[in-house]
């Protein structure tokens, strides 16, 4: 299981990055944690990689008590999806 969400739409793709498939016209991607999350730094490191390999994305760190549990995520997909 993935420690973050990912938002995204499906507008017509060109290649892109080392080959891979992308739509500039889509959504980009969205990576949510908490801070006391056990996967907030794995949530930092990968925002670090898009940063530098210039991949639109944001990362929300929220404030919630027991962020990695289903009724955190349940808010987070109704925020961001």
């Amino acid at each position: 299981m993935q420690c973050s969400l990912s938002c995204r739409s499906t507008a017509t793709s060109t290649w892109g990055v080392q080959g891979h498939r992308y739509s500039p016209l889509r959504a980009f991607n969205v990576l949510t944690t908490g801070w006391d999350d056990q996967c907030l730094g794995s949530n930092q490191h990968l925002d670090h990689i898009l940063n530098t390999k210039g991949i639109p994305h944001k990362l929300y760190i929220w404030g919630t008590y027991n962020s990695h549990d289903w009724p955190t995520w349940m808010m987070m997909v109704n925020e961001y999806l």
